[in-house]
């Protein structure tokens, strides 16, 4: 028997083409974006914006509601999390533009479950909403 041989030009551009799939991935970085809501209050959101968007979602992560965005660095991505921010780049990719919002700040070391039926709530949410229908004049 003997060795099969190997193109080493098609192996290198194999990894090549690879390398470059992977770059691009990794660059996509989600904007944070921190709105003025209550007095004193801050509600932040990771954002991603296609290029024609189609409409608009707002997805909220269960459990405590905490992306994490206050400790990101500029053009850091969330990695981890639920479902729903986990899928969120597929989401950008069918036209949606998709907000990630995050605790408001005067929730910070609290949980969300009795804050997500305030009125407070509905009121920092209604800001978010009021910022993606200026960002893109589509449904949310």
């Amino acid at each position: 028997m003997t060795a099969p041989v190997i193109d080493v030009r098609a192996v290198i551009a194999c990894v090549a083409s690879l390398s470059v799939l992977w770059l691009a991935t990794v660059a996509r970085a989600d904007e944070i974006v921190t709105l003025k809501t209550r007095e004193g209050v801050t509600q932040s959101f990771a954002l991603l914006v296609p290029d024609r968007p189609v409409a608009s979602v707002i997805l909220f992560p269960g459990g405590n509601g905490k992306t994490a965005l206050h400790i990101l660095k500029p053009g850091q991505m969330i990695r981890k999390g639920n479902f729903l921010v986990r899928i969120r780049y597929h989401l950008q990719r069918l036209g949606l533009m998709v907000a990630v919002v995050d605790v408001p700040s005067d929730q910070q070391t609290g949980g969300m479950i009795t804050f997500r039926h305030s009125d407070e709530h509905a009121r920092d949410i209604g800001i978010v909403v009021d910022f993606l229908k200026a960002k893109a004049p589509v449904p949310v």
